[in-house]
């Protein structure tokens, strides 16, 4: 999970960085249905659970206030304008649909209980991993609909900060399988897919900045 925040941290930053309100419909979007699924299911979990019930209450709040922030975020660049219709290449765009179908398909099958990761989890953290998967699809997506250079820098930056702190792990958990119950082959699919989207964030996010200059 540091991963996916970390991400996020990073897209925030580098829409803040680039002083560009048309790229946080995107995050903002995605945030909303990602963090407002799992802070929704934490709450309704709350209401039923006889244990750890503060603890799941406590969370869903977190989740609860962060979803207020982002429809805050939503409201304030709904309105905003492409400033420059610069579109990035064809070649990116297949990635992303890449990014896109994975994402639907993992996120999807773990939300209804469908084992799909790379290693075993909890039905709720099952949950949670869908709810923000399933956002992080949505954020691809939208890439996709306004494929802008001015839209893509946010996500680059999240795949970017996701490589980073994710390739290390998943090296490790391949070489030392038994620290947790995995799946080996989705492990190596995982990190495969971990690397192709860091690495061509990376290449991308060059191409981007010579072109501006």
């Amino acid at each position: 999970m540091a991963s996916i925040f970390f991400s996020t941290a990073a897209a925030y930053l580098v829409t803040a960085v680039h002083a560009r309100l048309r790229p946080l419909q995107a995050i903002s979007i995605s945030s909303l249905i990602g963090f407002g699924g799992c802070s929704l299911y934490l709450l309704l979990e709350a209401t039923r659970a006889t244990q750890n019930a503060k603890i799941l209450l406590h969370w869903g709040e977190i989740g609860l206030l962060y979803t207020i922030v982002n429809f805050l975020f939503l409201a304030a660049a709904y309105n905003s304008k492409i400033v420059s219709k610069h579109r990035f290449p064809v070649s990116l765009i297949w990635i992303l649909g890449l990014v896109v179908i994975v994402n639907l398909w993992v996120s999807l099958r773990l939300i209804f209980g469908i084992d799909a990761f790379a290693w075993r989890l909890t039905e709720p953290m099952a949950i949670i991993y869908g709810w923000t998967l399933l956002g992080a699809g949505i954020f691809a997506w939208y890439m996709i609909i306004e494929p802008y250079w001015e839209n893509i820098w946010p996500l680059l930056g999240a795949f970017i900060a996701y490589g980073f702190t994710l390739t290390g792990p998943l090296i490790y958990l391949l070489i030392n399988p038994t620290i947790v119950p995995v799946i080996y082959s989705r492990v190596v699919a995982y990190l495969l897919l971990v690397l192709f989207t860091f690495l061509s964030a990376l290449v991308y996010a060059v191409r981007g900045f010579y072109k501006q200059m």
